[in-house]
């Protein structure tokens, strides 16, 4: 593998919970996310996140079919 930075991302997941909830959290950030599709846009704002770089989506409140930042 050629010599890249690497980001160290922490998954939180509800056990149990259908679809699919949890949390993705980087460098201080914390990105909520429910179902498949919510977890690659949750991935995507927390490497963003980590780089210093603005965040380009929307965000929503609580758990949904997209995500949400939290404090």
């Amino acid at each position: 593998m050629a010599n890249r930075d690497r980001l160290r991302l922490m998954l939180e997941l509800e056990v149990g919970s259908e679809p699919i909830v949890g949390s993705v959290q980087a460098h201080g950030s914390r990105f909520d996310f429910s179902g498949w599709v919510g977890l690659a846009p949750a991935l995507e704002q927390a490497i963003s996140a980590a780089h210093g770089r603005p965040d380009r989506s929307v965000r929503t409140g609580g758990h949904s079919d997209g995500l949400g930042r939290l404090p």
